[in-house]
């Protein structure tokens, strides 16, 4: 009995742990700078990912604490204690930490227009360190791109290290603070953003409060 108690209890932590790790990493890679591609039909998944990831991370963090106390098993049930709490810290982490930690800090925004008549848009984000992160997006589907990018006579590179969008080139002209595309499928020109006490918020390093965990544990 005491061997089939025990054959039990190991299977749940494993169930629990795998369902933790499962979900925590889908919701880590989503953050990663370049992993952002989605569509619309996307949002209602990361709602029941994030569902039950909270739901295994409560369950299992409340269980290691009441069988430490218990003392059973106790070394482990620290262990994990811990790495759900350290877990939950990385989840909850607004996405701007990621971007910044591993890109550096932004140096120039540039973005298309936006308008009914506009068949997609793209962001481009410049940063010191010689990367950038783009976003193109025809309204249905989204493409996040990551790579390095150099500036030589007025004409920006990019070098992308992920599949590209179709609707993304990789040579722009700068001219007056804009980019115009000299490759892409269609047209297009980017305006510099004017940097507005908005803007900084947006890519400051926002404050850790109740509302910015449910947003960020939302994505």
């Amino acid at each position: 009995m005491t061997k089939l108690i025990i054959i039990y209890r190991a299977l749940v932590q494993v169930t629990f742990v795998g369902v933790l790790l499962f979900t925590g990493f889908i919701l880590l890679q989503v953050k990663w700078p370049g992993y952002q591609t989605y569509t619309d039909n996307d949002a209602g998944l990361f709602y029941y990912i994030s569902v039950v990831f909270m739901c295994a991370l409560i369950l299992l963090f409340l269980n290691s604490v009441l069988f430490y106390f218990l003392k059973h098993w106790r070394i482990y049930r620290l262990y994990i204690a811990c790495f759900t709490v350290l877990l939950l810290i990385l989840v909850i982490l607004p996405r701007e930490y990621f971007v910044k930690a591993l890109l550096s800090n932004e140096q120039t925004t540039y973005k298309s227009e936006f308008n009914n008549e506009s068949l997609y848009y793209i962001n481009i984000r410049l940063f010191e360190a010689g990367k950038f992160l783009a976003e193109t997006s025809d309204f249905e589907y989204t493409v996040e791109n990551i790579g390095d990018y150099l500036i030589e006579h007025d004409t920006l590179t990019l070098k992308f290290k992920n599949l590209k969008s179709n609707y993304i080139g990789s040579k722009f002209l700068i001219i007056n603070n804009e980019l115009h595309c000299i490759d892409c499928s269609e047209e297009i020109d980017l305006k510099a953003q004017v940097e507005t006490k908005q803007s900084k918020y947006l890519h400051a390093f926002p404050e850790i409060n109740l509302k910015s965990i449910l947003e960020n544990l939302f994505i």
